[in-house]
């Protein structure tokens, strides 16, 4: 039983033997094989040490060393296999299990001499073989492995399999057949589903061969085995992270998480959550777990140099060179890390470092082009252009002639005013790229600084032709047109340069330039406002909106924004002179002298800023003060007219008016003198009495000062007093628009001005200013709501209107204008409120009643319409109007006698008028009374010779009795007055017909055609009547 394995049996058996004689040998040595081989490895232990007194044998050694292995006492199994060796040197289990306690003791070269001995022995020892195999294996001896494992494969017992295809795996990957491992690995897995160390090995097989989804599957089956192995939690997170999709970035963060979680000091852990993170574009978190890593982990290359690049990521160049350093303090020679705080202290503006940690970089990779063009992009953006252009050189070289690098060489060359050179470099970059907008934009410029503004033009209209919003072409072009004396073209492209980049300052400030010059200042403010707000930095900038500013009056905006100008740059001078001035203009004298004693430390020499010193002084009554500063000015330019002109001003106030004349004459022959100057001599003469020379100097004054409110005044109240008002009204049109002097009074005179001119219009506008002054002046208020009503502004006369009854509750006139006013807009029911309330005020206004009348009538009020109009006629017996309504109304509503009585009382009162007898004729017809209608029309044209609608209804009555002659007489009549009347010329072309004149009945229908709408039923039926007909019999035609 125990030579066929039938343990059970046998063991029966031998507790049989043992029972009956305890100390038989046999029997003891075999049951303690059988409790080996059901792993009652103590059992076997203590019966084979009794036995082994008396049965001192090899193989009782050798089985005792095999229990004691494989319960892991390996010292004691060492011991038992060494005494069975020396019972038999050649007892191949002994040397097998010396050997596996060997390996368990770590003691690999002699287990390896063991199990090679045991294989001596008998070369068919497998298991010997197997480990000799799997020492090889982890020594290192890969191939000696791999033959071994070749050799003995069909001989590995089945048991045994699943380890032999885990070691043969593991052999196959080390010698670079990772697929052929794989295959083992999974073959050894399914022989053992929880095979942990081949799930492991394999894992990592599947991540080499980049079989990263069965890698994840293989990885998850172990965290099913052991969910507290916080390595697979690791291992998953790794390998989803790089996968792609949004789902595997999430698991990859889980996984990562709960490890760090577990392992909270594990930095691997961390810094791949940094990595995802970054990943993700997360660069807060990324940082947060970056920093993490480190800090259990300083010395981490990757993540410190991943920080680095994080930290100027977001702008904290001093934490990302912070982190770089301690990657270069690693590795001095990390030409990444050197160039990452090259860019880190280039972030901060620090051109010179950056430029030094550049040139380190570039030591250790001589031929790296990206950070070559980054050093001379730096050279070239810090003003090194001789350096700048030294490493484009070198850069041309290395990139094999590239030709963004040459153009960028051009580039260089036109800054350094080597334009020859730079227009060859140009043009080899164009061969290279010849419709790169770039480089012809370079090509135009170096053109149009050579003077050769034609090809120069061409090159940029080659570049609009591609690109219509090309920011470059476009300014240049509009340079060189504003050059070429073009303003108007100018402008169009300089406009078309803001519109492609609203940023783009030089557009705005060359549109403003423009726009100055043709003294549009508001257009140029708003410009120069644009450009400052895009370079909110420039000194320059707000000095030259603060003159604008003053050019346009706006010596608020000015003064502040010259204050902002000297405050960015306290150098500038003519910012502090123009803040001096307009302090000065603002009777802030102690700003002003602050600000020129600044002025005059920046610019000593500047005659300007001492003639205002002394001008200032003059004001203060300080006059020694203002002789000394003012003689500083005439000592430096001595054709200065202001100082002259203060001098005068000294006469003029002692009343010493010809002294003060030849000053002013002497300031005004310098040629420089201001408006001032010429009003102060007009002045002068006036206070002379010499009118006409005052006049004259006036005028200068207006005409060299453009149009100031102080000349245009004095001038125009002199118009206004000769009754000049066309000369009068256009000097208060602009005294108006600038407000200056009485206000009040200039309106008033413009007004009148307007009154007598009957500029209704302007009327309106003056009266608006005028009441602003005075809201409730009723003249001024119908003034305007007649005015808009002349103007046809329903709106505006409305709300003048209400403005009256607002005021003047109870002032009619304005309630019948405003109701007249509804009814023309149609709004009817207003209408007839506004005259109700008229009515209150004064019931016996005809006016207000017949308007009333009228309203109902159009809004079907019939019986009110009629009562209206009855009462008007009963208080005025003899009122056209009211009697006249009431017949149509009583008529339109088929009350036929009560309108005939009415119409017939008109006729007796007014026999003259057509109407009564029209409506007469239409209400015989309605009656059926032809003849009397017919006298009736006639009656009508009697009066009326062109009255259309009577000979319309006169033919009409004509047909119906047949009477076709007169009846064409009398279409022919309408056609006469009113030749596009289509129905006349359709029943005139029937008339026709009746007559068999059947051309003349085509040629009424053709005008019908011609006249009336396309969709008319007339045209239609015309059309119908003019196409050719079959011929047919005389029945047929029924």
């Amino acid at each position: 039983n125990f030579k066929e394995h039938n343990f059970e049996a046998a063991e029966s058996e031998f507790k049989k033997v043992i029972a009956r004689d305890a100390g038989n040998i046999e029997a003891n040595y075999h049951q303690a094989l059988i409790e080996i081989a059901h792993a009652k490895y103590n059992d076997a232990i203590v019966r084979l040490k009794k036995i082994s007194l008396n049965r001192n044998t090899s193989d009782t050694f050798a089985k005792l060393a095999e229990a004691l292995y494989k319960s892991e006492h390996y010292e004691q199994a060492l011991e038992e296999a060494a005494n069975a060796l020396k019972k038999d040197p050649n007892n191949t289990d002994a040397h097998y299990y010396l050997g596996l306690a060997q390996k368990e003791l770590k003691r690999y070269r002699d287990a390896e001499a063991s199990f090679m001995r045991c294989c001596e022995i008998n070369p068919k020892y497998y298991r010997a073989q197997f480990e000799l195999g799997i020492i090889y294996n982890e020594e290192g001896k890969v191939l000696e492995a791999k033959t071994i494992f070749d050799s003995i494969e069909q001989n590995i017992t089945e048991a045994d399999m699943p380890e032999f295809y885990y070691n043969k795996a593991q052999v196959l990957t080390r010698v670079g057949d990772i697929e052929g491992g794989i295959k083992m690995f999974y073959q050894a897995i399914g022989l053992a589903p929880k095979f942990d160390r081949a799930l492991w090995e394999l894992g990592y097989a599947l991540i080499k061969a980049g079989r990263s989804d069965e890698a994840i599957k293989t990885f998850e089956r172990l965290l099913e085995l052991d969910n507290k192995n916080s390595q697979i939690l690791y291992e998953l997170g790794s390998l989803y992270s790089l996968m792609p999709g949004d789902e595997s970035k999430k698991k990859a963060l889980k996984y990562m998480h709960d490890f760090v979680s577990r392992e909270p000091e594990a930095p691997m852990g961390y810094y791949y959550l940094g990595k995802l993170y970054q990943q993700t574009f997360h660069e807060t978190k990324a940082i947060e777990f970056y920093e993490k890593a480190v800090e259990y982990k300083p010395e981490l290359t990757d993540v410190n140099f991943e920080l680095g690049k994080l930290y100027r990521f977001i702008r904290k160049p001093e934490k990302a060179i912070a982190h770089l350093l301690k990657v270069i303090k690693k590795n001095s020679a990390n030409a990444e890390a050197l160039a990452e705080i090259a860019m880190a202290t280039y972030d901060k503006k620090l051109y010179e470092e950056s430029i030094e940690w550049f040139e380190k970089a570039l030591k250790t990779k001589p031929d790296d082009a990206g950070m070559l063009a980054k050093l001379a992009s730096i050279y070239n953006e810090s003003g090194k252009l001789k350096e700048a252009a030294s490493a484009y050189d070198k850069l041309l070289e290395l990139s094999d002639k590239d030709h963004a690098v040459t153009y960028a060489l051009a580039d260089i060359n036109y800054r350094l005013e080597k334009l020859q050179t730079a227009f060859e470099l140009i043009k080899t970059a164009l061969e290279a790229s010849p419709n790169d907008k770039k480089y012809l934009n370079l090509k135009g410029r170096i053109l149009f600084a050579l003077e050769r503004d034609d090809e120069a033009a061409m090159a940029f209209e080659i570049v609009l032709g591609s690109d219509g919003k090309n920011q470059d072409a476009l300014y240049n072009i509009g340079l060189a047109k504003k050059r070429g004396g073009s303003p108007d073209e100018a402008i169009l492209y300089f406009k078309r340069a803001v519109e492609a980049n609203p940023a783009h300052v030089e557009s705005y400030v060359n549109l403003a330039e423009i726009y100055r010059q043709r003294e549009d200042m508001e257009s140029a403010i708003g410009l120069i406002e644009q450009a400052a707000a895009a370079s909110p930095e420039s000194d320059a900038l707000f000095y030259q909106l603060g003159v604008y500013y003053k050019d346009a009056k706006y010596y608020e905006k000015a003064l502040s924004t010259f204050q902002k100008a000297a405050a960015l740059n306290p150098a500038n001078s003519e910012a502090l002179f123009e803040t001096a001035l307009i302090s000065y203009f603002k009777k802030s004298y102690a700003d002003a002298l602050n600000a020129l004693k600044k002025a005059a430390a920046a610019s000593p020499g500047d005659h300007k800023i001492f003639a205002l010193a002394g001008e200032i002084y003059f004001k203060c009554e300080r006059f020694d003060e203002a002789r000394q500063e003012l003689k500083k000015a005439l000592a430096i330019n001595p054709a200065l007219s202001g100082a002259n002109y203060y001098l005068g001003r000294i006469f003029m106030a002692s009343k010493e008016y010809s002294e003060a004349i030849a000053q002013y004459e002497k300031a005004i022959e310098t040629g420089q003198a201001g408006f001032e100057c010429m009003s102060a001599l007009a002045e002068a003469y006036q206070a002379m009495e010499n009118y006409p020379e005052a006049v004259k100097h006036y005028k200068k004054a207006v005409d060299a000062s453009k149009n100031d409110p102080v000349p245009v005044a004095a001038l125009a109240d002199l118009y206004f007093k000769t009754g000049d008002f066309d000369n009068a009204i256009t000097l208060y049109r602009e005294l108006k628009t600038k407000k200056t002097g009485d206000y009040a009074a200039v309106l008033s005179k413009l007004s009148q001005c307007y009154f007598n001119k009957q500029m209704w219009y302007d009327v309106i506008e003056t009266g608006n200013e005028l009441l602003e002054i005075k809201p409730d002046d009723l003249e001024t208020l119908f003034t305007v709501a007649e005015a808009s009503e002349e103007g046809q502004n329903a709106t505006q006369a409305e709300n003048y209107l209400r403005k009256i009854i607002d005021f003047h509750h109870d002032n009619i006139e304005a309630r019948l204008k405003l109701g007249a006013l509804y009814t023309r807009q149609k709004d009817y029911d207003a209408a007839i409120i506004q005259y109700k309330e008229s009515l209150k005020i004064n019931e016996n206004r005809i006016d207000a009643n017949l308007e009333l009348g009228r309203l109902y009538k159009i809004k079907n009020f019939t019986s009110e319409a009629i009562e209206q109009f009855r009462k008007i006629s009963s208080m005025s017996p003899n009122n056209y109007d009211a009697r006249f309504n009431l017949a149509v109304t009583l008529f339109e509503n088929s009350l036929f006698e009560d309108a005939r009585e009415e119409f017939e009382k008109i006729i007796k009162l007014t026999p003259k008028q057509y109407q009564p007898y029209y409506y007469l004729g239409m209400i015989n017809e309605e009656k059926g009374m032809m003849n009397e209608a017919i006298s009736e029309y006639k009656a009508a044209i009697a009066q009326k010779h062109d009255f259309v609608d009577a000979h319309f209804k006169l033919a009409e009555v004509y047909q119906k009795k047949m009477l076709t002659e007169e009846a064409i007489s009398h279409f022919k009549e309408v056609i006469k007055y009113d030749e596009k009347n289509f129905e006349a010329h359709f029943k005139l072309g029937q008339a026709y017909r009746d007559k068999g004149m059947m051309d003349e009945a085509v040629s009424e229908n053709i005008a019908v055609i011609t006249h009336a709408p396309i969709d008319s039923p007339y045209a239609e039926r015309a059309r119908q009547l003019i196409k050719p007909q079959a011929k047919t019999s005389f029945w047929k035609k029924f």
